[in-house]
């Protein structure tokens, strides 16, 4: 039972918790960071761990450990002592708590009944979020204001953040929730955060909530996966022969620093010869701007680049293994096809799904509540409690 509270409580306190004096993603990474640990050591306590068999997550924390003796050896002396590449510790120490916190959840003995209270309690978190959202576009606002220069005007004039301080932060947030939201039959709810979403004009966000909501409603049936096939290709070829509208897309400077990321690794210099293990995990915030003072960017806003950067070439693979992994356990188009469908999996894969592709955009997984709910949506997936569907939906 605590187990599942601690779960219900870091969902409903982690996108929500400011603390003055502080940019609102320190207090929601430390919310995210107890929360995780507490479910953990509980976890532990009570001798419920499970095997896991994501070996490739299990093989990438190892590799970290690893990592550290190829990285460059950079002198930074404080008091005389020389402390290197200290943030690969940092970044070690809050995988390692994150990782704990996904093993436990899958280990958990879920029912119907709780599956279904943590998915209410994610439906209206969002909700939540999203109303303040919208009163945040009608002017009506006073607690929060966006720092900066915003990357779509209106969203930025009209302080569009909800309570994670920047409208391409919290709309990620926001459209990973409504596949959970239209599963548990709360419609009303899943289109009021998918306007949100669309308000804060996100391109990324956006893009991915489509994406995602194709794939939810293609899974349920051959006829309906033809459907949105052929939506998509509607979609790519508008994209491809509409050139004003790719002329619209806004990368914010993204793409040029991609490419001067990827040209550092993939053709190193005499100062940068690290592109098999990478500069640290952890270095990308240190490094990078440093090397290119032009680029003030502390996050690569790719995640897959990033761990690229921080890892080299045998991290990415490792890390997008294990990605894959969760999908070859839990999608099958055989299946699909047979209508053999497992509607849960279906929808806790469409919004890893949406928040995956948010991530090659932005830096999600850096940003305590979004780290969170991945965790909840992962540590299912990778659960094998029996659930019933249909008593997930109707809560009975």
């Amino acid at each position: 039972m605590i187990n599942k509270i601690l779960i219900g409580l870091g969902c409903v306190i982690t996108p929500f918790i400011c603390m003055s004096g502080y940019d609102t993603r320190v207090p929601k990474m430390a919310s995210a960071l107890v929360f995780s640990l507490a479910l953990s050591l509980w976890v532990f306590f009570n001798g419920e761990i499970k095997p896991f068999k994501n070996k490739w997550i299990l093989i990438f924390i190892g590799y970290l450990m690893v990592n550290i003796y190829f990285s460059p050896k950079i002198n930074i002396m404080i008091f005389d002592n020389n402390v290197g590449n200290i943030w690969v510790w940092h970044s070690i120490s809050h995988i390692l708590i994150f990782a704990m916190a996904l093993i436990s959840i899958s280990s958990i003995d879920f029912d119907a009944k709780t599956i279904k209270l943590i998915f209410n309690i994610m439906t209206w978190c969002g909700l939540v979020m999203a109303v303040y959202c919208i009163l945040q576009a009608l002017c009506i606002e006073q607690f929060f204001a966006l720092m900066g220069t915003g990357i779509h005007q209106l969203a930025y004039d009209r302080q569009i953040c909800g309570t994670l301080g920047h409208q391409t932060i919290v709309s990620p947030f926001m459209a990973m929730i409504i596949p959970i939201a239209i599963y548990s039959r709360k419609y009303w709810q899943a289109i009021v955060i998918a306007i949100a979403v669309i308000i804060t004009m996100s391109q990324v966000a956006i893009g991915a909530m489509v994406i995602s909501l194709m794939f939810y409603f293609g899974v349920k049936g051959k006829r309906n996966l033809i459907a949105m096939i052929t939506l998509g290709l509607i979609i790519i070829s508008g994209y491809a022969f509409y050139k004003p509208l790719i002329s619209t897309i806004d990368d914010h400077g993204r793409f040029i620093a991609w490419k001067i990321l990827v040209k550092d690794m993939t053709a190193p210099s005499e100062q940068l010869k690290y592109p098999i293990t990478g500069v640290g995990i952890g270095s990308f915030a240190y490094t990078f701007h440093i090397r290119h003072p032009h680029d003030k960017g502390y996050q690569a806003h790719n995640e897959y680049l990033e761990v690229f950067w921080n890892t080299g070439l045998v991290g990415l693979f490792i890390f997008i293994s294990g990605i894959f992994y969760i999908w070859k356990q839990n999608f099958s188009l055989k299946d699909i096809l047979n209508k053999k469908i497992n509607k849960y999996r279906m929808t806790l894969l469409a919004s890893f799904l949406c928040i995956s592709l948010c991530a090659l955009g932005t830096f999600v997984w850096h940003l305590g509540a979004h780290i969170f709910y991945t965790l909840v949506i992962i540590g299912l997936l990778m659960n094998k409690s029996e659930l019933n569907q249909e008593e997930i939906c109707t809560g009975k």
